[in-house]
């Protein structure tokens, strides 16, 4: 059963790994069919003595290589446009180019993963990161539906693994580094959290939540 999704470009995600899904379906068919196949055919009881040459109907199979190469460059493209729309262009001023076309704002929100919870950091009443007004709330945060949100994520002691699943989002937390993500949800609702990334013994417990609630209720 597939996650409820609830992020704008998630469905980007679902397409490129349904058509891995759908390719490797076909390909393990087809290739297990002809082992089989061939380990049938070509069994020792019916063929005691090897022969040194390949069928003609075998060599002519190299075709099915090429299908196979096809296939990969299908899904290497398909691929790139994915990752290109989503992370390469995920800087703070892409983001907000982005938004300002379609007339959007942009929540900003700092995230910081500890063992065993996540910490966000919301931008406050004036609008801007990193200033004293700035609200922190711990294993909960909230967003605006229908907005973008563009999240720095780092750690304060191992590496964490930011996965939201119904926002097909997931992207690790490293101590000193900080990583970039953004997302827009489409559909109110509370979402989970999860850490993917082993961090200790008590990794089972670190989770939270996301809150995507209308544009006044966030500003409540």
């Amino acid at each position: 059963m597939r996650i409820e999704l609830a992020n704008e470009y998630g469905v980007l995600v679902d397409r490129a790994i349904d058509l891995v899904m759908i390719g490797i379906v076909i390909v393990g068919v087809i290739s297990f069919s002809i082992l089989i196949w061939a380990l049938l055919r070509y069994r020792s009881s019916r063929n005691p003595v090897a022969s040194r040459e390949t069928p003609v109907w075998l060599q002519r199979l190299i075709f099915f290589d090429y299908l196979v190469l096809l296939f990969d460059i299908a899904l290497l493209t398909v691929n790139i446009y994915v990752w290109s729309q989503i992370m390469i262009k995920s800087d703070r001023g892409d983001v907000f180019e982005r938004a300002s076309k379609e007339g959007a704002e942009v929540i900003d929100v700092s995230v910081i993963g500890r063992q065993f919870f996540w910490t966000f950091v919301h931008e406050g009443y004036d609008g801007e990161p990193g200033t004293a007004d700035d609200i922190t709330t711990a294993n909960v945060t909230v967003v605006p539906v229908n907005s973008y949100v563009y999240m720095e994520l780092t750690s304060g002691d191992v590496i964490h693994s930011f996965f939201v699943p119904a926002f097909r989002i997931k992207y690790d937390a490293i101590p000193g580094v900080k990583t970039r993500l953004w997302f827009k949800p489409t559909k109110e609702g509370e979402y989970e959290v999860y850490c993917a990334e082993l961090c200790g013994e008590k990794h089972y417990l670190m989770l939270a939540k996301i809150r995507v609630v209308p544009r006044e209720k966030y500003r409540e």
